[in-house]
């Protein structure tokens, strides 16, 4: 069994924020982002059968 997420336009949001100058808010996003994926990877990590080989972009 496998499982797939992918977090569509994120990239494109934080672009759209920094284009309006709205820096704050892209770095506000970006953290919420990481925080968010260490914490499913950390959840991931404690469930029976779970192999983890890519998760936000980097080989595990």
């Amino acid at each position: 069994m496998y499982a797939y997420f992918d977090g569509d336009s994120i990239g494109d949001s934080i672009e759209l924020l920094l284009l309006n100058g709205k820096i704050q808010e892209a770095k506000e996003l970006s953290s919420k982002l990481n925080d968010a994926i260490y914490q499913l990877k950390m959840e991931m990590k404690l469930m029976p059968n779970i192999e983890i080989i890519l998760f936000g972009g980097m080989i595990c």
